[in-house]
């Protein structure tokens, strides 16, 4: 097991519950289908899809719970709906919910056990500050960790919910401690950001690592290291956990990060030592939110597991900053200040790829406070915009969006948009850009079929300029190229250089910049030819200019 903290002044470590020392078995929920199907003559699927439906239509009516007897009529109320989706007569609801109980859903996390008894081995305090009902003492006797906990409360009792700041101090007052003394410990980056404020260390925990390219793991793991506990003195919480080899070292090289690829069939391209080399002073980072598909069963979903994507995202960049690999830079003036300082770090202005982990727009503050400059509305379709492959406007929200960006300053990336999305857009008049859009008129199909609407027409690139906007290229082949396929020879140089020498004679070739995306949407395998790693990026493109561009 990892390290323990040691600093004089730590005297409790408060954890939330849900996600953090347990989690929901779905199992459980198949065994209870199973269950319910034997004992009543229904088919499993059925119960099982009654139960879900159940969950979702309840999920936040027990907020304004207070007391055991409330809970209990709730829990009624709920085993008679939950029979009643299920053609049962009423009798059979005390049946079920005996038989399965809200605990008996939930397990305790790998290794929380002994984690929490190390805590107490060292004098530590223990608590527990959840966003539930008021039976939470009966659900840590049914994880088996109630012997280890010395105050439990459920927000409901208190009356006020994380991330409200009369949560924390309810738990602080039975603890005994003040804020400095005290760790916290939660899923949610919201609710470890308000115990900060208050002044108290705090680590955020990703069971379900959310990340770009989830997890196909569904099994949480957790341990000491992975809440962050052993880094008490550090003031913000850790990076998301990922079950998918990590960085090895800090500030790995190119070869070094090879030898662990993340990435399945890519080859990397990008670290920072190869930034530094390329000479890399200012680029974009991305937060991008990878939707539930095929590839990605675990994407999400909801705005919610959106949201959690790329709030995860955002702490992964904070921690580089801490670490000094990284500077995030906030407005024009930054970046300026920033280019003229010879041994500054890398520059990092935050782009969100796809607008689903924005609430609405009163949500774009949140946003704005976080650092977030650029937003592009669509990746696919989203809940704002028509996107790549899923043509389609912009929506009602995608329309109050988009308004609020233009009085906030912000600026959208217009790359992923639809056609009559793009329009829309323009029409509102916020600040545009294209991060990442080759030409369309250069992806022509050899069968004949028009060009994706991935890429920009002459008209778009035009109007994304007349906004004083920018259009970066992008390295893929198979967007360089028409009908390249893997496993086909790269891209030349050539290739890339005449997509910059179409833009650049419809909108000057300073509008025309390196959008590469080769921050994990291109390694170099599918990357056109002469490219091997970031530091070739500068000198092809270079070379582009002298032997294919402007005389």
């Amino acid at each position: 097991m990892a390290s323990f903290p040691s600093s004089p002044r730590l005297r409790a470590v408060l954890f939330d519950r849900d996600d953090t020392i347990a989690y929901t078995d779905p199992q459980v929920y198949r065994e209870a289908a199973v269950w319910a199907a034997g004992r009543f003559g229904l088919d499993a699927q059925v119960v099982g899809e009654a139960l879900a439906a159940q969950w979702q239509a309840r999920a936040l009516s027990w907020w304004d719970l207070r007391t055991h007897e409330e809970e209990a009529d709730f829990w009624m109320t709920y085993g008679l709906e939950l029979t009643g989706r299920l053609g049962l007569p009423g009798s059979a609801a005390t049946e079920f919910m005996e038989a399965y109980p809200y605990e008996r859903y939930m397990k305790p996390v790998a290794g929380a056990r002994e984690v929490l008894e190390e805590l107490r081995t060292r004098g530590l305090r223990i608590g527990v500050l959840s966003n539930t009902l008021p039976s939470i003492d009966r659900t840590l006797q049914a994880l088996d960790l109630h012997d280890l906990v010395d105050v439990a409360l459920a927000t409901c009792v208190i009356g006020a919910h994380k991330p409200d700041a009369g949560a924390y101090a309810h738990a602080l007052e039975a603890l005994g401690v003040s804020p400095h003394e005290v760790l916290f410990v939660d899923d949610r980056i919201e609710n470890v950001e308000a115990a900060r404020q208050l002044g108290m260390e705090a680590a955020l925990i990703d069971l379900r690592g959310q990340d770009p390219r989830p997890s196909t793991t569904c099994v949480p793991s957790w341990s000491w290291s992975d809440a962050g506990l052993s880094r008490t003195a550090d003031r913000r919480p850790p990076g998301p956990r990922h079950e998918r080899p990590e960085w090895p070292g800090s500030d790995p090289s190119l070869e070094t990060l090879r030898a662990a690829d993340p990435v399945e069939g890519q080859t990397a391209t990008v670290s920072f030592p190869e930034l530094r080399q390329a000479g890399t002073r200012v680029c974009l980072g991305t937060l991008f939110a990878m939707p539930r598909n095929a590839e990605a069963p675990d994407g999400y979903t909801d705005a919610a597991g959106a949201r959690r994507q790329a709030l995860a995202q955002l702490d992964q960049y904070r921690r580089w900053e801490d670490q000094g690999h990284i500077t995030l830079l906030a407005d024009a003036q930054a970046v300026a200040a920033h280019l003229m300082a010879a041994d500054a770090p890398l520059g990092v202005v935050l782009l969100m790829e796809g607008a689903d982990p924005v609430r609405d727009e009163h949500d774009l503050s949140f946003w704005m406070e976080a650092g977030v400059r650029i937003i592009g509305p669509a990746w696919g379709a989203t809940r704002y915009a028509g996107g790549t492959g899923a043509p389609g406007p912009l929506t009602a929200a995608g329309m109050a969006l988009v308004t609020a960006m233009r009085d906030l300053g912000l600026t959208v990336d217009t790359s992923h948009l639809d056609d009559a999305a793009f329009w829309d857009v323009v029409e509102i008049g916020p600040r545009l850009i294209a991060s990442h859009s080759n030409a369309r008129a250069k992806m022509a199909r050899p069968d004949g079929r028009p060009a994706s609407n991935r890429h920009l027409s002459d008209e778009m690139a035009r109007a994304v300029a007349a906004a004083g906007g920018v259009v970066g290229l992008v390295y893929l082949s198979s967007f360089l190229q028409p009908g390249w396929n893997p496993g086909d020879v790269r891209a030349p140089l050539e290739v890339l250089a005449d997509h910059a020498r179409h833009y650049a004679e419809l909108i000057g070739w300073d509008r025309v910049v390196l959008g590469t995306d080769m921050d994990g949407g291109t390694g170099s395998r599918n990357a056109r030819l002469e490219l091997t790693a970031m530091r070739t990026c500068h000198g092809c493109w270079t070379c582009s200019l002298k032997r294919y561009g402007p005389a």
